[in-house]
């Protein structure tokens, strides 16, 4: 039996930043003996911050081709999954 992942937002704070993460969580399947089965994940679709355009309005600017590689994506993945327990 396969549950239907779901696309989502969340949005967290990195180093006095505030980003909107848009991700697809998928649930994971249960062991049987046929299949091993795997944990729920997430995967970050895009990353978007608010920035000023030239005329002074806020916009979404997707950054995600820009984020340095510094930044723990593991650790970004494991905060979405904790948020939905609860």
């Amino acid at each position: 039996m396969r549950t239907t992942g779901f696309k989502s937002t969340f949005n967290i704070d990195i180093d006095g930043s505030n980003f909107d993460l848009h991700y697809t969580y998928e649930p994971g399947e249960i062991e049987t003996r046929q299949d091993p089965g795997f944990d729920p994940y997430v995967v970050v679709d895009k990353v978007y911050i608010d920035a000023e355009d030239q005329n002074g309005h806020l916009v979404k600017v997707n950054v995600a081709p820009f984020i340095d590689v510094e930044v723990d994506y593991e650790w970004i993945c494991e905060q979405i999954l904790e948020s939905l327990k609860e």
